[in-house]
């Protein structure tokens, strides 16, 4: 099994989710700026560091690096030439100096209620990277967030998860002021902990966020309660006597408690 990637660190968290061309029409999917690579490309083009400061302040190696900066440099090349949108979201980072306090006051700051906004305001929560569904639910690293009003999409945000867990999931949704989940796998206590918030729920979901979104607001998602496991982590693999969640662990055994 690949050892997982270790997190970048970041000063901050982009303002700008993404970017559209102007002038002509996409000439083809968007192109996905992985958080780290913003870092890194604003570190050494913006700030004028070397790539040996930019290794430093990110925490990686000076050729791990290189080779960030050189693939946020490809895929900022792409977007402008081919006139693509760039979306900024995923990658495996943590705020420098940040803490959970401070991660959930930013939330509620970039999310009012929905007194504050309208009454016609709904929020739908995605778990996901790199913009695709996220098949396990207790350990997204993110959510994507639409607000919706009256069948249109007024944003899209992105939100780092702090923690994993179904608990840590739920108080992150309930800053975010979610009223649907829409998730690919997802266990029974995750079920019952945004029950317990009032979110609603559609289980199954794959393939790209922006996708499922459209089909639900178009009324073609459908529902799928099969993928509810009593296993946090989906129940991928339990039968092969291996974790889904590809193998975390806690004092005791599987961080998904099998």
């Amino acid at each position: 099994m690949p050892r997982r990637p270790r997190c970048r660190m970041v000063d901050w968290m982009p303002e700008y989710s993404g970017f559209l061309p102007e002038g002509v029409s996409p000439a083809g999917g968007a192109v996905t700026l992985l958080v780290d690579e913003f870092e890194a490309v604003r570190l050494a083009d913006y700030e004028g560091l070397t790539h040996e400061e930019c290794a430093e302040r990110l925490g990686v190696s000076r050729p791990t690096a290189t080779e960030i900066i050189g693939s946020a440099r490809k895929k900022i090349a792409d977007a402008l030439v081919n006139g693509r949108p760039l979306r900024i979201e995923g990658g495996r980072v943590r705020v420098r100096g940040c803490c959970a306090f401070e991660h959930i006051r930013g939330i509620r700051e970039r999310f009012p209620s929905p007194e504050e906004k309208g009454v016609h305001i709904m929020r739908i929560a995605v778990p996901s990277e790199n913009g695709e569904v996220f098949q396990h639910f207790g350990r997204a690293p993110g959510f994507t967030v639409y607000t919706v009003e009256d069948g249109r999409v007024l944003s899209i945000d992105q939100v780092q998860a702090l923690g994993t867990g179904h608990g840590a999931m739920a108080s992150l949704l309930r800053e975010v002021g979610a009223n649907l989940v829409i998730c690919g796998g997802i266990g029974t206590g995750a079920v019952m902990a945004l029950r317990s918030l009032g979110v609603d729920l559609i289980a199954g979901a794959s393939g790209s966020a922006d996708d499922v979104i459209r089909a639900y607001l178009g009324g073609t998602l459908v529902d799928n309660p099969a993928v509810i496991h009593e296993c946090g982590c989906g129940g991928h693999h339990h039968e092969e006597g291996g974790c889904g969640c590809h193998g975390g662990k806690e004092e005791g055994g599987c961080c998904c408690g099998k």
